[in-house]
């Protein structure tokens, strides 16, 4: 129960941050929204929250040696100043391990849709923010393939030597399973077509057996931070932000 209740106030967390003021963002004139694709990729790190972990507190800071790096693809498109929808692609490895104890190591990617709000707009519609806050939810797959070694380092299940509930039909053995991505970020416009972003995901999942361990049925979920650009293209005709409120 632990753990859940521990992903639960992340979400809090993550709701309270979004609800913060952006109305003070400078803005440098009247917004005119054009309907257009776009793809992003996220270069960043990963980590897990885990039966294993060596730490459980909420904002907890992994050991440095189980902080792994991942990428974050994604297409999407912007329907509205204020609402878009995206499909990321992500690839990555979470590890971690307990003083004295076994340790996982999970080779993973998944794949999902989710809805994205532009919160700015959501207080100022018609303002074209140079800086903007944004949230995510989404739904999709995760295909996990995990490792588990004792305190010798001997492997004691897992990859080649998967079994049971560990054994999966997915890419090269992995395990699937369904992946539900929250996520914040901070886009920074630098033209009408490219943005840097700043990108915390959190990826609550449908197993708890990430880690190889189950323990009082609390799923894991894992983390990744990261930094990247987007690009916009296709972009329609552009007509103003009030046409589209109306």
């Amino acid at each position: 129960m632990k753990k859940l209740k521990h992903v639960k106030v992340q979400v809090y967390l993550m709701i309270l941050f979004i609800a913060l003021p952006v109305c003070a963002i400078s803005q440098d004139s009247i917004c005119k929204f054009s309907p257009h694709w776009f793809i992003k990729t996220n270069l960043g790190v990963s980590y897990g929250n885990s039966d294993l972990a060596e730490n459980t507190n909420v904002l907890h800071c992994p050991d440095i040696e189980n902080i792994k790096p991942g990428i974050d693809l994604g297409l999407g498109r912007q329907l509205s100043p204020c609402i878009g929808l995206s499909a990321d692609f992500y690839l990555g490895t979470v590890e971690d391990q307990n003083e004295g104890s076994d340790h996982f190591k999970s080779a993973l990617f998944d794949y999902s849709l989710s809805a994205i709000i532009n919160c700015n707009k959501l207080i100022s519609p018609l303002a074209d923010h140079r800086l903007n806050f944004w949230a995510s939810a989404g739904i999709g797959q995760l295909q996990f393939k995990t490792k588990v070694d004792d305190v010798r380092g001997r492997t004691l299940y897992g990859y080649e030597e998967s079994m049971g509930a560990l054994r999966g039909s997915g890419y090269n053995g992995r395990r699937i399973v369904m992946v539900f991505p929250i996520s914040l970020g901070l886009d920074f416009k630098l033209s009408d077509r490219y943005f840097l972003n700043l990108k915390y995901k959190l990826k609550i999942t449908g197993t708890d057996l990430i880690d190889g361990k189950l323990e009082d049925g609390n799923n894991d979920s894992y983390n990744f931070i990261s930094f990247g650009i987007r690009y916009n293209f296709l972009k329609s005709k552009k007509i103003e932000s009030k046409e589209v409120l109306d």
